[in-house]
């Protein structure tokens, strides 16, 4: 029997007194009445999250980060492990305030109802009130949170509210007849932002089935409302009677213009404009108990996500309550969204315990949160497993009536029925398991294909609800055929329809239409004597029936056609079948490669539905599971970030295409599960020849198949084109091939003349090659073949947007045709291929290498199916012909030829391509990379290994593309020897030039850049002096162009100079004590003050637009004016060109940038800080990254985390637009930065969390000693702040280890002792270590040092008593130092008159421990 505990707010029969709420409206208190059946107490009670304003992260908004994407996120550990502690917390603080009743048995099971009054009961609907039940009392119900003494074996938490009735207090309410109706409402009309159309309702049809079938006496009765329109649904409830309504749908609070808040759920309604998409009618909590209340329907169940919400408090603001207010006795909420496995085990577990165990609406719940306490394991992205504390999300609320004040609460009957169905539960509750086979065999079979498609089966639903004839269209490959199979049963399964007949016309070759008419009558149940069209109508006319057409496009096909007369025939037959099949409520579904059909009477594009590829998301997860199984698991490399974002490239690159997926598997595995190189063999090369049964397995690859071999599908002796010659081409080809079949025959040609780029692109050369014979088949034939390869499904129609706005018609290439295509392409036609391609690449937008104005002509998108398609389908043609280019010729005779090689031209069209993001140019680094160590390699290989000018312009200019696309950039990354050996290489070009030798104006804006670039890395590295000296020495040097042009360019770059050099100064006067640190952290604290409320972004829009005239006319020595007094001298040596920036308006270095309608360049900028273009979310990022610093630097680390909030989204795991793990581990050295900060108090647990994400990035990826020694000593430190002694002792062994293999190349300036007594001193400070400077600790058991080996604790005794000895011998070197000062000082040798390099020195020990221990490389 489970004892009972009621929780009641004390209520006023007068005036009711609302419960404490804090100024910041984040804790409240509460008179609680707590009452067993023959006692009665009170308490006050307070919210646990309320009790401290020191937690740092709100941690209602951690526990809602972490419930609700931690899943999507799974490497975030950090912050999990933050929230699971304050939910632990939480519970334990909670579980201690109820203990305090003094009521509670020690033991046994316990029910504890939390009851309240109803918050809309004579209250101001617009008022906000914090009710009792905004606790998160189901944290309770994990026996392990209570104190210790207290041995539950289970708790279950019940809410309930008052009601204003002198009914009898309501039953829990169960399934105790023979009949039980259900409806259940799924409606997603945000599609692919929602969950799973199917997650509760395969479940749940499994179930009913199972009943039905096992228990032929009892009738459950389930049906889904189609479609999940508010309309149908007021009609459903008018028409029938059910005793519980499923809303397995969004929940939302939606504020009307009144300033009202209301929660409520999204039904769908039609969009007038487009067929295929459904629109959100939001209806209240009002609307829907009001139809709940009249229907007579006693039990509502709402999977929505918030529909048992707290977050505003209100009275219309949690959707659960609102329906209780409206007469439903019971309601199952959710206080969150939740992820889609728990909602498995939850309904599985809810129904099952519901409908075949006749258990209790509360029972069952109690029975499903139980399944969630058991079982916290949830799959996660990436094949990763995360534990979720999700058994809080589902809440039970039940009614109750103000009761007698003679009443007492009875542990009767009704108690006991719980007490004994939960004891009885809890035995079983491992074995609870979801219905995994009850639905039919051939539903599971398509499951795997079926990922990512549930929302298609909802969204032809819809359309069919409003069309009953669909003509189902998409790219071969893209799994139209196992979809259609599965609509078919699942909406036989799911009672929607009473069956269906499915046709596919291209299974082998077109029957007479006498045997599709045997076909259908079979599968429609018909007498097998009498087949017939009047038989087929008959039957759809008496019932709801569903016809399917698959593979309409044999009608088309020249591959299937053997008799077009009697195809012809057969159409017209199927049209007058399908249009009387539909008159009354039967469907019918045709399906084709194409937009069109001959086999049905389609008038509207309203009656199309296009079945598109799978999402990225949804196709690395088929992948993945095509790949692993039980015996094959995923290395541990296969989690790295940048291998999931490799695989999401190729994901891309196939277009979401399952047919494709699963002919890369095989690929995929021989690539040891790496995504890069996964990603390489099928961009670059070919994958092997798949398996025979592949090509039959697949309808798609059998006809492709079939056009590959067949002669005739293209004769070749007439035309001289072959089905296999697009195989370079992925996603996109031109429609013009006149240059690349030129370039593919020139290749084999025995008059093989190349010619220039320059003669390419001139009118003459394009008259010779279009009147080549090649030219004249592609005339004559080509309008034939490109039907042909339309029909088939290798082509389509496409076009792509440039950024002058035109459109360039071109064709979209089926991904499998690239795979499949290329594996029956032999060496020689491949390489033909390629050399062809790689020309073709260039000349299909020809412009002159490297024009002002090119970028008129760049590709800002592409268009096929009336769909935007990835940008990564633009721009892989370059990374393609970059590659390519570094495998054919040879560099050197295409300069002599042309003036540039063939990967420069490619490079000049990516790299320097304005509409080149930063992800698209990674893919571009190993091509630059490896084609910069050629030209090093060829330059060095020259007489006195001096560089020819195009040499030192490939080295300069691919030197600096690698140092902005690279993302480190300190003196330890890979881009500081690419720099020094670009400025080397122009030294000796220089050194060995004759006198007034001067570089091209486009090489000397890239020197400046480079020399900037040397002058950063110092500056990212905290070698803040030697950074000051290569800025000034920028800012001496005067450009020697006159190109306008160019002078403009490097006007800007030396602004950047001023700038940066300027922080150098600042900081230097800082940390030399020139500058109070008191003055700049308040010049610090004042600009957070400024840019907090808003942000940074924001702020300087308003502020630049209300003062855009002083802002155009701020002149840069005022923005610089206090560095340039600290250092005058310096400014004096500064260049005219330089001293003319700083005498000028800042804004006027910009001035050539101006839009020709002469708007000013701050409005410009104003403007793009308030839209959401690309470019302007570039530069959010970069602003929110500077905020963060700003406001890091001010103390206050709650508006920097804030700040950082776009970086986070766009590094987050879930995201596709990562920009490198890179800058994600940079990220969490941030926030691990953020978590350390405060000096009285670091949150060593936060940090750790972050560190550890930050190493985990770096794993399997070398890294430089230093930094390998910083990131062991902040684990030291972390481990040791947390009293983890054992583990903070390994990771100093570790640390210690890594330095004593240091090298001069190892460390900051090559001063190994500096690295050395910085770790010796860092140990030193760990008081916790100081235990093993007694000898007697080898032997101890203490347990902090308990799990430490002997060894280790020998070595940590040696490690801890050098850091003293060499702590005793830097300090009393300090005291002799300054006694000698002393001495010296009368003598006018303060400094010792001979200590310039000892003082610099002392510096570059400093610089370490600052590069090593200073995590602000943001300023």
């Amino acid at each position: 029997m489970s004892f009972r505990l009621r929780l009641g707010e004390i209520i006023s029969s007068a005036v009711h007194e609302a419960p404490v709420i804090n100024p910041k409206g984040n804790s409240s208190q509460w008179d609680v009445e707590a009452k067993t059946n023959s006692k009665c107490t009170q308490i006050t009670l307070k919210d646990p999250f309320g009790q401290s304003t020191e937690l740092g992260e709100d941690p209602e908004k951690a526990l809602k980060w972490f419930l609700e994407n931690y899943a999507s996120e799974p490497f975030e550990t950090a912050r999990a492990d933050l929230a699971i502690d304050f939910l632990s917390n939480y519970g334990r603080d909670l579980a201690a305030q109820v203990v305090k009743t003094g009521l509670l048995p020690k033991n046994g099971s316990i029910r504890l109802e939390i009851a309240s009054k109803d918050s809309g009961m004579g209250t101001d609907p617009n008022c906000v009130e914090a009710t009792l039940q905004r606790l998160h009392w189901e944290v309770l119900e994990d026996t392990k949170l209570w104190p210790s003494g207290y041995d539950f074996n289970s708790v279950s938490v019940i809410r309930s509210v008052l009601q204003n009735s002198e009914q009898d207090e309501i039953g829990a309410g169960s399934f105790q007849g023979k009949k039980f109706n259900i409806l259940l409402v799924v409606s997603r009309p945000g599609k692919q932002k929602d969950v799973d159309y199917q997650l509760v309702s395969r479940s749940l049809v499994a179930i009913v089935d199972h009943v039905s079938k096992t228990r032929p006496a009892v009738k459950v009765s389930l049906t889904i409302l189609r479609p999940p329109t508010w309309v149908a649904f007021q009609k459903e409830l008018q028409d029938h009677s059910y005793d519980l309504v499923h809303f397995d749908m969004k929940g939302r609070i939606r504020k009307a213009s009144t300033g009202h808040t209301s929660a409520g759920l999204e039904f769908c309604k039609p969009n007038h404009l487009d067929s295929l998409k459904m629109t959100k009618d939001f209806r209240t909590g009002s609307e829907i108990g009001k139809e709940l209340a009249q229907g007579g329907v006693k039990t509502a169940i709402l999977n929505a996500c918030d529909s048992a919400s707290f977050e505003a408090s209100s009275p219309e603001n949690n959707l659960a309550e609102v329906l209780l207010r409206y007469g439903t006795q019971h309601v199952l909420a959710m206080a969150y969204k939740v992820v889609e496995e728990a909602v498995e085990i939850f309904m599985n577990a809810f129904y099952q315990s519901l409908l075949i165990n006749k258990a209790s609406v509360e029972e069952a719940s109690r029975i499903a949160r139980l399944a969630l306490i058991n079982n916290r394991r949830r799959r996660a992205m990436s094949m990763y497993n995360v534990n979720l504390s999700d058994y809080i999300v589902p809440i039970f609320y039940t009614t109750f009536t103000i009761p007698n004040s003679h009443s007492k609460v009875e542990n009767g009957k009704y108690g006991s029925s719980i007490s004994s169905y939960l004891d009885k539960a809890l035995s079983s509750i491992k074995n609870l398991s979801p219905f995994e086979q009850l639905i039919s065999k051939a539903l599971q079979s398509v499951d795997q294909a079926l990922i990512g498609r549930d929302i298609d089966v909802l969204s032809l639903e819809f359309l069919l609800s409003t069309s009953r004839l669909v003509l189902l269209h998409g790219q071969g490959g893209c799994g139209k055929t196992e979809f259609l199979r599965y609509v078919c049963q699942w909406w036989k399964a799911s009672g929607w329809i009473n069956g269906s007949a499915y046709i596919d016309f291209a299974e082998d070759h077109l029957l007479s239409w006498g045997e599709y008419v045997e076909q259908m009558c079979i599968q429609l149940g018909l007498d097998f004597d009498e087949p017939s069209e009047a038989a087929i109508i008959d039957r759809v006319r008496s019932g709801k029936y569903l016809l399917v057409f698959d593979s309409a496009d044999a009608f088309e096909s020249p591959l299937y056609l053997e008799n077009p007369d009697d195809a012809e025939e057969m159409a017209r037959s199927l049209r007058a079948l399908i249009d009387n099949a539909t008159n009354d409520g039967s469907m019918a579904i045709v399906a084709s490669r194409l937009a069109n059909t001959q086999v049905a009477n389609v008038t509207s594009e309203r009656q199309k539905f296009h079945l598109s590829g799978l999402s990225v998301l949804d196709s690395v997860v088929l992948l993945q599971q095509l790949a692993f199984d039980e015996k094959t698991k995923p290395p541990e490399t296969y989690h790295r970030r940048d291998n999931i974002d490799f695989l999401r490239r190729v994901a891309i690159l196939l277009e979401g295409n399952p047919t494709a997926i699963q002919l890369i598997v095989p690929a995929f595995s021989r690539a040891g599960y790496n995504g890069e190189a996964l990603f390489n063999n099928i961009l670059y090369d070919k994958i092997e020849e798949p398996a025979e049964d592949m090509w039959s397995r697949s309808r798609f690859c059998t006809s492709l198949s079939i056009a590959l071999a067949l002669p005739s599908f293209i004769n070749f002796d007439d035309t001289m084109i072959q089905a296999t010659h697009f195989a370079p081409f992925w996603n996109i080809m031109p429609k013009d091939l006149n240059y690349y079949y030129w370039f593919f025959y020139l290749f084999a040609s025995k008059y093989f003349q190349e010619a220039s780029y320059a003669n390419w692109i001139s009118k003459e050369w394009q008259d010779i090659v279009n009147s080549c014979q090649m030219a004249r088949n592609l005339r004559a034939y080509w309008p034939e073949i490109e039907s042909k390869l339309i029909r088939v499904g290798i082509l389509q129609h496409a076009a792509i947007t440039r950024s002058d706005g035109q459109q360039v018609p071109c064709y979209h290439v089926n991904p499998v045709y690239t795979l499949l295509s290329r594996t029956a392409v032999n060496k020689g036609a491949w390489k033909e291929a390629k050399f062809a391609y790689i020309r073709q690449a260039l000349l299909w937008t020809p412009s002159k290498p490297f024009a002002d104005d090119s970028d008129r002509n760049e590709w800002t998108g592409v268009v096929w199916d009336g769909i935007e398609q990835h940008e990564d389908l633009l721009h892989n043609r370059h990374a393609q012909g970059m590659g390519w280019a570094n495998q054919d010729g040879d560099p050197e005779e295409q300069v002599k030829r042309m003036g540039v090689t063939l990967f420069s031209l490619h490079y000049s069209a990516s790299v320097g391509s304005w509409w080149t993001k930063p992800r698209q140019r990674r893919l571009l680094i190993p091509h630059i990379r490896q084609h910069l160590s050629y030209v090093h390699m060829i330059a060095n290989e020259r007489p006195a290994s001096v560089p020819t000018k195009w040499d030192l312009f490939c080295i300069m200019d691919y030197s600096w593309a690698l140092y902005q696309i690279e993302a480190e950039d300190t003196v330890q990354s890979g881009k500081a020897p690419i720099v020094k050996s670009a400025l080397e290489v122009f030294d000796r070009w220089k050194a060995n030039s004759p006198p007034g030798t001067v570089l091209p104006p486009p090489n000397e804006v890239t020197w400046f850049q480079l020399r900037f670039a040397e002058a950063s890395i110092m500056d990212r590295s905290l070698q803040l002096r030697e950074a000051k000296e290569l800025f000034e020495r920028n800012l001496a040097d005067d450009p020697v162009t006159t190109n306008a042009g160019m002078l403009n360019i490097i006007r800007r770059w030396h602004l950047q100079n001023l700038q940066n050099w300027a922080a150098c100064v600042v900081r230097l006067a800082v940390r030399d004590g020139k500058v109070a640190k008191k003055d700049f952290n308040a010049g610090m604290q004042a600009m957070s003050n400024l840019w907090k409320p808003k942000g940074l972004g924001p702020a300087l829009s308003e502020i630049w637009t209300q003062y855009e005239q002083e802002i155009e006319s701020l002149k840069t020595g005022d923005h610089l004016g206090f560095a340039l007094d600290l250092e005058k001298e310096a400014v004096s040596k500064f260049g005219s060109f330089a001293k003319s920036i700083i005498g000028a308006p800042m804004m006027s270095v910009f001035a050539d940038l101006k839009p020709e309608n002469g708007t000013s360049v701050v409005k410009v900028v104003s403007q793009m800080l308030e839209s959401n273009n690309t470019d302007s979310r570039e530069m959010k990022a970069l602003l929110g990254d500077m905020e963060s610093g700003i406001h890091m630097m001010a103390g206050d680390t709650a508006a920097a985390g804030r700040a950082m909030n776009f970086s986070m989204q766009r590094e987050a795991p879930s995201s596709t637009t990562s920009t490198g793990w890179e800058n994600l581990a940079e990220v969490h050295m941030f926030q691990y930065g953020l978590a350390m900060m405060p000096p009285d108090k670091p949150d060593y647990k936060k940090g750790l969390a972050h560190l550890q994400e930050w190493w985990k990035l770096h794993q399997g990826i070398s890294m430089w000693k230093q930094d390998q020694v910083w990131g062991l000593l902040k684990l030291t430190t972390c481990y040791h702040g947390l009293g983890r002694i054992a583990e903070a002792g390994r990771e100093v062994i570790k640390c210690v280890e890594v330095g004593q293999g240091m090298g001069p190349k190892d460390c900051m300036d090559g001063n190994v002792e500096a690295a050395h007594r910085h770790i010796y001193n860092e140990v030193v400070k760990l008081r916790h270590f100081d235990v093993f400077l007694d000898p007697t600790v080898l032997f101890s058991r203490a347990p902090g040092i308990a799990g430490l080996s002997l060894k280790e604790r020998v070595a940590l005794c040696q490690i801890v008593k050098e850091a003293h000895e060499v702590k005793k011998k830097e300090e009393e070197l300090k005291e002799l130092l300054e006694e000698m000062r002393k001495q010296f000082a009368p003598l006018g040798l303060g400094s010792l008159g001979l200590q310039q390099d000892d003082q610099r020195g002392l510096e570059s020990e400093r610089t370490t421990g600052e590069s090593m221990a200073d995590n602000s490389w943001f300023f």
